[in-house]
């Protein structure tokens, strides 16, 4: 059976069939977490069976889309085959089209996956999850059985609706208004704000989960003392953090390993706070 929309190009490649076999397949997202791609893994093992049938006699267009679905990736569980269906559908349309621009899926899917991430954290795990287990914790107090039965229910319930509810919905929403969206230029405007918005976000968690302080003294002593970490704040707050954070990019530019690069942090942390360089 074709699915069919409320659009004016009312045969689709993929079947109501493929769109629940992909919800299934994403439920694996945390299965395979890994430090360097988080869900990387486990969305291209959601999005194989779609992308091998929309190239199945396209192998350059499927070697693509592969690479593409193992970039990095990390979103809310129950929102995440939401973001799935839009790029399904645009997997779709990029398997129909000669000039489709194939850097706006891997662009939308990177757009979407913090804002639902932020939502879907917010309503399943801080509000959902929580009543679950104080009215599940309350029933296991008394005894009863359905203490974790009810917790079960009562957060797998929503969350799976809205895994089924956001994947189909989504494949709807992409192609019915993907069009739209490219000839009115919309697609730029949003890629464009999409950059930025990925800028401000890694330059947050920079600040903010990245942690050196200088122990080194330029001049002075006791409470007039001036610090290199002093020094540093008065050029600009944060500053050996970026410095970090630059090189550890430039080191992943030049192809080093992750891995090293974690390495060669560790001791160079370790040997920095072991001299007195950094205050741990």
């Amino acid at each position: 059976m074709i699915m069919k929309t409320n659009s004016d190009e009312s045969t689709r490649l993929l079947t109501k069939k493929d769109i629940t076999n992909m919800t299934l397949r994403c439920c694996t997202l945390d299965a395979s977490f890994n430090d360097q791609g988080y869900q990387n893994m486990a969305f291209a093992y959601t999005m194989y069976p779609i992308v091998r049938k929309l190239y199945k006699n396209q192998p350059e267009k499927l070697k693509r889309a592969y690479n593409r679905h193992l970039e990095f990736f990390c979103c809310n569980l129950p929102l995440t085959p939401f973001i799935c269906g839009i790029v399904a559908a645009m997997e779709e349309k990029n398997s129909m089209t000669e000039d489709f621009d194939e850097d706006t899926i891997s662009t939308v899917k990177t757009a979407l996956m913090g804002p639902l991430a932020g939502i879907g954290d917010s309503i399943f795990l801080g509000t959902i999850k929580i009543i679950g287990t104080a009215v599940g914790a309350g029933l296991c107090a008394t005894g009863s059985i359905l203490g974790p039965i009810v917790f079960l229910l009562f957060y797998n319930v929503p969350a799976f609706w809205a895994r089924f509810k956001g994947a189909f919905k989504g494949y709807e929403l992409g192609t019915d208004y993907l069009d739209k969206i490219q000839k009115s230029g919309l697609m730029e405007k949003f890629m464009s704000a999409a950059g930025i918005l990925g800028a401000i976000v890694v330059g947050g968690l920079i600040f903010q989960l990245i942690y050196i302080t200088f122990g080194l003294t330029i001049s002075g002593s006791g409470e007039s003392a001036m610090t290199l970490q002093s020094l540093l704040d008065n050029i600009m707050p944060g500053i050996a953090k970026l410095g970090v954070t630059g090189a550890a990019f430039w080191l992943i530019k030049k192809k080093v390993p992750v891995l090293v690069i974690m390495l060669i942090t560790m001791v160079l942390g370790i040997l920095a706070a072991y001299t007195g360089i950094l205050v741990v």
